[in-house]
């Protein structure tokens, strides 16, 4: 993949899959050439002030491209939808780079992308591969590019005038589900029997390395007893990604918590390669950045209450989250990185 940005793949050729596992350096090369023209203006300009102006004239223009009729700029024969979106893409990225906004956050994601441009290694070592992706489909969606609408993939219905319209639309809606279907079947999901046989496989690895029985397995008693919260426990049962032991190292030292029961881990893939556990993992498993940005929150005083619960927390363990509704909470605190249950 890393290479000269006119060798690289186009990322509208590749997979959503294909992308996320990139590198980081294969994902600063593919960035730059989703849009050669802003690469120019940033290796181009002097200073940021350059970059800025020559910035907002680009996206100004190609804006402006979108719906004038008697603009060259083949984008304008596009879909209105894929348009649209295009425009909205455009305008995010024009918020971004805004001076006032980033006075707001305290921070120049213009100067950062101007630097990461110019090769500063400062920038290539702290951008995250998040980040990248983040920018890389906002450069697609500003091109018309992010496949937002395509009628050449759409089931059309085919017209008898002998049949009814009701029956015709129904068998439209019907082509239609199972065209979707078709990429919905595509992800595994917990009942292939490739899944099931590696969880039964991970399941009895467990119970072996705590040599406990199929009984205890189903006492949750027995699972909260034995919750994995040891870097080298869980090293022992599955193999971590690089990125996955920063993070896990990162936890260890600033105290973070990480409770993995081993049901739970029984879902994972063995292999840190695993293409079908990604999400999964990163339920549990904190990233470096995680920890960092948490640790940092916490030491500045920060107020961690994001959903504005304090104030409407009368006893501990309940909210009045609305007049006729309140969480009940069995637990404080949760080592899931996540906010299903408005807890973090």
């Amino acid at each position: 993949m890393v290479g000269t940005l006119d060798t690289i793949t186009p990322p509208e050729q590749l997979t959503l899959e294909k992308i996320i596992r990139l590198e980081k350096e294969e994902l600063i090369e593919l960035l730059w050439s989703t849009d050669r023209q802003i690469y120019k203006i940033l290796t181009s300009s002097i200073n940021i002030h350059e970059a800025r102006n020559s910035l907002f004239k680009y996206l100004n223009g190609l804006e402006r491209s979108y719906f004038n009729i008697y603009s060259n700029n083949k984008l304008k024969n596009l879909h209105d939808l894929e348009k649209r979106h295009a425009k909205n893409c455009v305008r995010v990225l024009k918020n971004i780079i805004r001076t006032e906004n980033e006075n707001l956050a305290g921070a120049s994601a213009l100067a950062f992308l101007w630097k990461l441009a110019h090769k500063r290694p400062r920038q290539t070592a702290t951008v995250t591969k998040s980040y990248l992706c983040e920018l890389l489909f906002l450069f697609l969606g500003i091109n018309g590019k992010s496949a937002f609408y395509c009628d050449k993939q759409a089931p059309a219905a085919e017209l008898d005038t002998g049949e009814k319209p009701g029956v015709i639309r129904s068998r439209f809606l019907d082509r239609y589900a199972e065209h979707i279907s078709g990429f919905v079947h595509r992800y595994p999901n917990g009942l292939n029997p490739e899944i099931v046989k590696k969880g039964r496989a991970m399941k009895q690895k467990i119970l072996d390395y705590f040599r406990a029985s199929k009984q205890d397995w189903q006492d949750y008693r027995w699972q909260l007893k034995h919750i994995i919260s040891k870097r080298t426990t869980i090293e022992d049962l599955i193999e971590l990604s690089n990125e996955e032991r920063e993070g896990l190292e990162a936890a260890e030292k600033h105290g973070v918590p990480v409770q993995i029961t081993p049901y739970y881990l029984s879902l994972f893939d063995p292999k840190a390669a695993g293409k079908i556990d990604s999400t999964i993992r990163a339920q549990v498993l904190p990233n470096r950045q995680y920890v960092e940005s948490l640790i940092e929150a916490l030491n500045s005083g920060k107020d961690l209450d994001f959903m504005g619960e304090y104030s409407t927390t009368p006893i501990s363990g309940i909210t009045r989250r609305y007049v006729q509704v309140l969480i009940l909470k069995a637990f404080d605190s949760c080592p899931q990185i996540c906010v299903y249950c408005q807890r973090n």
